[in-house]
């Protein structure tokens, strides 16, 4: 139903915590305070937010048990979990393309984690649990996932709250060293610096829990009671109005997205037509659910940049081609052969891109809201021709194709191979022909090995 509020508890070592009425009295007051002011919201479900373990380098990790476990020294925890806030998220989350998993045992045991409470939650967990225990629980380990992604998974959390029937705290094991800056911007709505944390890389042991926590008030509001003490920052609530409506409380997500896209709309006004084609039918394809008509698309292309395609095909009639798609610097989609499939170099790139965007097995396909975060490398194959002996081929500037009946790979070019034997032998690797296997079995009824090599005109953006 509602979102009450969030706690910033602190993380300490298990045998802090059991010290800390002794060690530092006036730090056990304010984590006591802070859990006896969760307590008088009476949620009826505390979702946990913590960096710790069982966590994932690319996605979120999200405890999916009906009973929650975990030990502080010698005390074990135990909460129940809230099943179906978690799957409303779960579900959510897919729709959103953020990616999470959810811990249950098969997946625990596919991993092979050990699917506990996160020990930085402990602090929390244990003052909330002698306080208030009549509560249901969700747990979710933030792990490297990067900070606008973690922002934008708080905004479906709060969706997802806000969609049930029942009122929900946050508790989020905070970063001490950091988090006292980084809750006066939020409560200040400082946004030039909270988009400028946002686009941070993301580091271990930095504010990637808070962060999400924070996504949940994007666009609301915020009061911030502080309860820590000397030594002790960012110990408090976070509590934000609902009923606000003023315009200079914008989303966060919806400015980052802004500027995103004017920035990529910058960058692609001067790329390169090869690039630009590619992106575009990524973007189209995208936008238009997969229902993508390529000849209807190619079409109005060739209206819009008549120069830039006929360009392309008088260059390069028809032609293998190799489509690279990143995403903030990182790969997101690669396809692409050394044999061309369609009549010209045009329609070639059309099929590849989108391709790249929706059939590379190692990643989920690009979903809307990454369109201005994505660029292209589009390699052109040249220059394909058979080869009688391996010291014809330079394999730091020419790609490598075997063929064996019907068995078929290939290498690109790559500065790392010290030789061609070593790039033949990759090629043969990938296609399944042993090593040893002899190059002409024609006398015994097998196949010849046919050894091809290839150049590739590279197109980037900074190209």
């Amino acid at each position: 139903m509602y979102l009450k509020g969030i706690a910033f508890f602190p993380r300490f070592k298990n045998s802090d915590i059991a010290e800390l009425a002794d060690t530092h009295p006036e730090w056990d007051r304010a984590v006591r305070d802070l859990a006896l002011s969760v307590a008088k919201t009476a949620p009826k479900t505390i979702v946990y937010l913590s960096q710790g373990e069982p966590s994932f380098t690319d996605a979120l990790a999200v405890l999916y048990q009906p009973g929650l476990m975990g030990k502080c020294g010698d005390r074990w925890l135990q909460m129940t979990g809230d099943l179906n806030l978690m799957n409303d998220f779960h579900d959510r989350l897919n729709e959103s393309g953020v990616d999470a998993v959810f811990i249950n045992d098969t997946e625990a045991e596919r991993y092979d984690i050990t699917p506990v409470i996160p020990q930085p939650l402990n602090a929390a967990v244990t003052a909330i649990d002698r306080v208030y225990p009549d509560h249901e629980s969700v747990v979710v380990n933030v792990g490297g996932v990067d900070h606008t992604t973690l922002y934008r998974a708080g905004r479906i959390l709060r969706q997802a709250i806000e969609s049930g029937d029942r009122d929900v705290m946050i508790a989020v094991a905070a970063d001490q060293r950091q988090a006292g800056g980084f809750l006066e911007a939020l409560e200040g709505q400082d946004t030039a610096g909270l988009m400028a944390l946002l686009e941070k890389p993301a580091e271990s042991g930095d504010l990637a829990a808070d962060i999400m926590a924070a996504g949940a008030t994007d666009g609301i509001y915020t009061r911030w009671h502080d309860l820590g003490k000397e030594g002790l920052t960012g110990v408090g609530r976070l509590d934000y109005d609902l009923d606000r409506d003023d315009p200079t409380y914008e989303s966060l997500l919806a400015q980052i997205d802004r500027k995103r896209t004017a920035a990529h709309r910058k960058v692609l006004s001067g790329a390169d037509p090869y690039v630009g084609l590619a992106m575009a039918a990524v973007e189209k394809w995208v936008r238009e659910n997969a229902q993508l008509d390529s000849e209807l698309f190619l079409e109005k292309y060739k209206t819009d940049y008549p120069d830039d395609v006929a360009r392309m095909i008088d260059s390069v009639e028809a032609s293998g081609v190799f489509v690279t798609l990143y995403k903030s610097g990182e790969v997101r989609g690669w396809a692409g052969g050394f044999r061309p499939t369609a009549p010209d170099i045009s329609r070639e790139i059309v099929k590849t891109a989108i391709a790249a965007a929706s059939e590379d097995p190692r990643f989920l396909q690009i979903e809307t809201e990454e369109l201005n975060q994505i660029t292209a490398k589009v390699d052109i194959v040249m220059n394909v021709e058979d080869v009688w002996a391996l010291s014809e081929i330079d394999p730091k500037k020419e790609g490598v194709v075997v063929e064996k009946g019907l068995r078929a790979s290939f290498v690109m070019p790559d500065v790392s191979f010290a030789s061609a034997e070593q790039a033949v032998a990759k090629a043969k690797e990938r296609a399944g022909i042993p090593a040893d296997e002899p190059d002409d079995e024609r006398e015994f009824g097998g196949d010849k090995l046919f050894i091809r090599k290839f150049t590739v005109e590279t197109h980037a953006l900074d190209a």
